[in-house]
């Protein structure tokens, strides 16, 4: 078929030249933009992602190690203030005590402006400055209660009755707080492992961690935890065992000791604690590392050692006496 004739010339020239610039400006700009953006003047949103993770990763990462002194200090401080502690100096006692609690809560707060963290360890920091404070206003009232009991007895047996029952409600009113603390931060350091191949590990916490058992070798020392005992004697084997305390006309708890050094006790007020044990030189440690009295050593000296039953006094005043007598599992 042949082909018909050319269109006719158009006679608005100038309007098809106008039409012609603007599309090839058009194409131009797009062109020039699309070769902007591939040879990467243009930041790809993978690469912003990738580039905000390493941030998010560095700040979280030396944001942990931060988080990590802080709780450090806060629990070396308090044990200092602790062993130093006298009925006589509770003002200073109370004082510093408070004083610490008001730091730690002020480095957290800081903690969480310090530039992009994760989300998941932003938030624990949120629950963690929360639940100090909850637990500051209820040693509040501990302090204050304990101080009115200091002066209320005249008999030295019943003050200090009095004041341990105290102590004893005190431990069972934070108890939940810090066993929601310990679950809470196991569960953040092996999810942030996971997720930035860095160790968060909850053991670099003092207050999880042993305390250093240093036993003397002879002729009564038997175990500290990790060593079954390769010594002199095995004396010590006669603590391994579930034992049922009691000071007495009341039962204390039962307190379960193995051979690797392990303890649990159970008492019967509601509470617990779990840790190790060391003996050596006719005396008993017990190292509470979970819960109640966590961080703590209790030290007591045994008599009246049989395979069924042991008497321990505790080595600091008021000199409790415990008699235990081994039950069968």
């Amino acid at each position: 078929m042949a082909q018909g004739p050319p269109p006719p010339p158009s006679h608005g020239g100038s309007n098809t030249v106008m039409i012609r610039n603007i599309a090839t400006g058009v194409i131009t700009t797009v062109l020039g933009a699309a070769i902007i953006y591939f040879l990467g003047f243009h930041k790809s949103g993978g690469g912003s992602s990738a580039e905000s993770m390493l941030v998010t990763k560095e700040n979280t990462i030396n944001a942990w190690k931060s988080y990590v002194n802080y709780e450090n200090n806060f629990w070396g401080n308090w044990k200092i203030y602790a062993s130093n502690y006298t009925e006589a100096g509770f003002e200073n006692y109370k004082n510093n005590t408070l004083s610490e609690l008001e730091r730690f809560n002020n480095d957290i707060k800081k903690l969480l402006e310090t530039g992009t963290l994760d989300p998941s360890f932003a938030s624990f920091l949120e629950r963690r400055l929360d639940s100090k404070q909850q637990w500051e206003k209820k040693y509040r009232k501990h302090l204050d209660k304990y101080e009115r009991l200091t002066g209320s007895a005249t008999d030295p047996q019943e003050k200090t009755t009095k004041q341990n029952e105290e102590v004893s409600r005190f431990q069972k009113d934070v108890k939940e707080l810090d066993e929601k603390f310990a679950n809470e931060i196991g569960e953040l350091c092996t999810a942030l492992t996971s997720k930035y191949s860095y160790n968060f590990s909850w053991a670099d916490l003092k207050m999880y961690q042993s305390t250093t058992a240093t036993t003397n070798v002879n002729t009564n020392t038997g175990t500290n935890a990790g060593n079954s005992g390769s010594t002199t004697t095995d004396g010590w084997k006669k603590l391994v065992g579930k034992w049922q305390t009691s000071d007495g006309a009341n039962k204390v708890g039962t307190l379960y000791q193995y051979e690797d050094g392990r303890m649990y006790y159970y008492f019967a007020s509601g509470d617990s604690t779990h840790g190790r044990w060391e003996f050596g030189n006719n005396q008993l440690t017990l190292h509470y590392e979970r819960y109640w009295g966590a961080g703590q050593a209790f030290t007591y000296n045994l008599s009246n050692v049989a395979d069924n039953s042991f008497t321990m006094t505790f080595t600091s005043s008021p000199f409790n006496v415990f008699s235990a007598t081994k039950l069968t599992y």
